[in-house]
């Protein structure tokens, strides 16, 4: 849910640093931003923690927008020239360009039941997060 949360924000981050500030994409992304209030109070373990985890979360997509800043430029360069549309057979060989993350196997151990963001306690039970 952590990854989710920070895909979510950012998608935010990035859209802000290619320069889409007006209120009309700011509008598109306040459910995503309902949706990261809501994910982070199931997973907080206090509701003092919940500002906490939702800044660990941004600063984390901030990281990961400008360390894949490259590849968000190329996939956003060409959503703009194909009018912001890409079909299934247009997609791959875009995707060839961007780096892929490695693979995690069903094999490691499950993770803690309690982990941490930035030394922000969130629950998690074998991959799955249980209600608060």
């Amino acid at each position: 849910m952590i990854a989710y949360m920070t895909a979510l924000a950012g998608s935010s981050i990035a859209q802000k640093k290619y320069g889409a500030r007006h209120d009309y994409f700011a509008h598109g992304c306040s459910h995503d931003e309902q949706q990261i209030q809501k994910m982070a109070r199931k997973v907080a373990k206090s509701d003092r923690d919940i500002p906490r985890l939702i800044d660990a979360v941004e600063r984390r997509a901030t990281e990961l927008v400008n360390k894949h800043w490259r590849d968000i430029e190329f996939i956003a360069t060409a959503l703009r020239r194909l009018g912001d549309y890409i079909s299934e057979d247009e997609i791959q060989p875009l995707l060839k360009h961007v780096g892929t993350a490695p693979v995690v196997t069903r094999s490691a151990p499950p993770p803690p039941e309690t982990e941490t963001l930035d030394g922000v306690p969130y629950r998690r039970r074998v991959g799955y997060l249980r209600a608060a």
